[in-house]
């Protein structure tokens, strides 16, 4: 376990500086840690193996073979197409690959081909996340490459992010209807909420997400109870941005 960085190591940019030479960062002072049998590190097709495992919506055996975490969930009315944004080379934001984006504007196609039918994008890192040029793959695309296959899809209703660790919610207007981006933030952070997204077609055909954020139901003096009050001394000054505006939480959004 290193408890504190080398003497004279003082990068610009820590994160890319660690990905480039990792063993410069453990120099420094440190402590044996003893290690647990049943705490390690996954790869992606064991994530996706343990996934199926459990009936996981949208995994099958395929996946785990051809290590593709890249899948479809159809309900009656909107498919919902998850991408795995991480990208190969390290670092914290992300990217896609050619062939994901290419594979997405299949399933989309499929989409507009049933007149009514919509969907739903879902990645963990959105519009100002997807910005990872680490490693100088052509083949990694980024956010206006996505953007630009979405606006093309009337289909498209929304896209729902993470990453950020906090709570947004962003119009894209485009020439087919455009889209909402929905960004939520995480439960370890404050505000620690979840995210109900609703998709709702009213009677004169306009379609609205209603969009609830929901706090866990811990009983007072919890362990999860105290989490809670731990996670809103911890952002500070920023909990105001975590959280958002009113226009970013329990909102009904319209499409016509």
């Amino acid at each position: 376990k290193n408890l504190r960085r080398p003497d004279g190591l003082q990068p610009d940019d820590p994160m890319a500086s660690y990905l480039a030479d990792p063993a410069a960062f453990s120099a420094g002072g440190s402590r044996q840690v003893k290690a647990l049998a049943g705490r390690r590190s996954l790869d992606r097709c064991e994530w996706l193996r343990l996934h199926v495992a459990s009936g996981a919506a949208g995994y099958s055996e395929d996946h785990v073979r051809s290590g593709c975490a890249d899948t479809v969930i159809d309900t009656q009315d909107v498919r919902i197409i998850m991408l795995d944004s991480n990208h190969p080379a390290g670092y914290c934001e992300g990217s896609l690959g050619a062939a994901q984006l290419a594979w997405l504007e299949d399933r989309l196609t499929e989409v507009d081909a049933r007149r009514g039918r919509l969907a739903i994008i879902a990645s963990h890192h959105g519009s100002l996340s997807l910005s990872n040029t680490h490693g100088n793959d052509p083949e990694r695309k980024h956010a206006a490459e996505l953007t630009a296959i979405l606006h093309r899809h009337g289909c498209v209703l929304a896209w729902l992010v993470g990453h950020r660790h906090l709570h947004r919610i962003a119009a894209h207007p485009g020439p087919s209807g455009g889209f909402w981006e929905i960004t939520t933030g995480s439960v370890i952070d404050w505000p620690s909420q979840l995210r109900a997204v609703e998709v709702l077609r009213h009677d004169d055909g306009q379609i609205e997400l209603v969009c609830t954020l929901l706090d866990h139901d811990a009983p007072a003096h919890s362990l999860a109870h105290l989490h809670r009050e731990l996670a809103l001394r911890f952002a500070g000054n920023v909990a105001v941005n975590m959280q958002g505006t009113a226009g970013d939480g329990n909102v009904g959004l319209l499409r016509p």
